[in-house]
């Protein structure tokens, strides 16, 4: 009896070690294929390998979700970086002046743009989802542009703002992909 429930132990064991590797597999495979729609292969699977919400996605819907609350972290600690520079006296006023700008372009980023792309996204509404995509792309690009136009300043928060751009665009790769695959063999 005892060796009977032995051996049940260790075959329920090992298929489970079986179906566990097989998830694993599955959502390795799913980040990869969704990672290569992106223009930036690299920047995509960092971010979707960290995130351990990546292993339970079960489509590229899901992991699209993901890199959007990835933009949004993004946008939001630039956007508190730009406060924090606006608000510290040592900052010149020039710069005040274009951090001003950058304020309003990141809080509709963060209050907007991202929200409406994530709601897009849940909804299938890929085209929709890009357009807000876009937009949150471009405010990034104006707030750095604002700094040579206004000023002929460097930006202080260049570094950021290409993480977000970054971040926007791989999520944009995948969200394209849905647009012209509506049903991929990966979903």
């Amino acid at each position: 009896m005892e060796k009977t429930l032995t051996c049940v132990v260790f075959l329920c064991l090992i298929a489970y070690n079986i179906i566990f590797t097989k998830a694993q597999t599955k959502a390795v495979n799913l980040i990869d294929f969704t990672c290569k729609q992106a223009p930036d292969y690299n920047i995509c699977a960092s971010i979707l390998n960290s995130d351990p919400r990546s292993r339970s996605a079960q489509d590229m819907k899901a992991l699209a979700t993901i890199l959007m609350d990835h933009v949004n972290d993004k946008a939001r600690s630039t956007q508190h970086h730009i406060e924090t520079l606006f608000n510290d006296p040592k900052t010149d006023s020039k710069t005040k002046i274009n951090l001003r700008y950058c304020i309003g372009s990141y809080g509709m980023i963060v209050g907007t743009w991202i929200q409406a792309a994530k709601a897009k996204i849940a909804n299938n509404e890929y085209s929709r989802a890009k357009d807000y995509i876009y937009s949150i792309r471009l405010s990034v690009e104006m707030c750095e542009r604002n700094f040579a136009w206004l000023g002929h300043i460097k930006s202080p928060i260049t570094d950021d703002s290409k993480a977000v751009d970054d971040i926007a665009i791989a999520v944009n790769g995948v969200v394209t992909y849905k647009i012209t695959h509506p049903s991929p063999p990966m979903n």
